[in-house]
């Protein structure tokens, strides 16, 4: 009986495991959702710096005209507009490459082509007690730490049990079916019960179960709440 209790929470906790999991995954996906919001962001502020340096290099171009700017003025206007090129093409490698780690967490094709809307919505209403009070009833890893708790404790039982007398009770049916050829018995049918048990009783076994029962102790002990 002990045993069927231990594997329904070991059951359970296995669950617990497998939500845990999707958490993480869903925790990654929203994580890189927002980097590429904030990647995205930052790459529209490139394209601003790169217009004003384009008007900085035409009005340059246009006091050079009438003689009011030198060369050394309109070389480092086209270097820093170049520059700012360059930034902005890095940054759209990154922006990609978020992406594609996105649908991989997704578990879609990475070649995919996606739109990601600087569009986070926030959820008002969360209280902070609320949320306190999950983490102890709806966190799928502390559920699982208790359940851990629960399976320690039948194994410590188990292992107790081990120290007493047991009978064991085995029964059931012998089923036998014969079928001869021509001239003999067609079928020859047998069906009988039976029914054994078996005493057990260890005198002596060096301690062992009882330093099993202690360690079981000791993990109980070791198990964060």
């Amino acid at each position: 009986m002990t045993a069927k209790k231990r594997l329904g929470v070991t059951e359970a906790q296995t669950r617990q495991q497998l939500s845990s999991r999707a958490l993480i995954i869903v925790n990654n996906v929203m994580l890189k959702y927002y980097d590429i919001v904030r990647q995205q962001g930052y790459s529209r502020t490139l394209e601003k710096s790169i217009d004003a340096s384009r008007q900085k290099l035409a009005i340059v171009q246009a006091q050079q005209s009438v003689g009011l700017a030198n060369n050394a003025d309109l070389y480092q206007s086209q270097v820093d507009l170049n520059t700012q090129i360059q930034n902005l093409q890095a940054q759209q490698l990154v922006v990609d490459q978020d992406k594609t780690d996105l649908l991989t967490l997704l578990t879609l094709n990475p070649d995919s082509t996606i739109a990601v809307e600087d569009t986070i919505l926030i959820d008002k209403n969360i209280q902070l007690a609320s949320i306190i009070s999950a983490v102890q009833t709806a966190n799928p890893d502390v559920m699982a730490a208790d359940q851990q708790i629960t399976i320690t404790q039948f194994i410590q039982k188990e292992v107790g049990a081990q120290r007493y007398p047991s009978l064991y009770v085995n029964g059931g049916y012998n089923y036998s079916r014969t079928k001869n050829t021509v001239g003999f018995s067609l079928l020859n049918l047998k069906l009988w019960p039976f029914c054994k048990r078996h005493a057990q009783h260890t005198i002596f076994n060096g301690g062992i179960y009882r330093r099993q029962g202690t360690d079981s102790r000791q993990s109980i002990s070791r198990t964060p709440n």
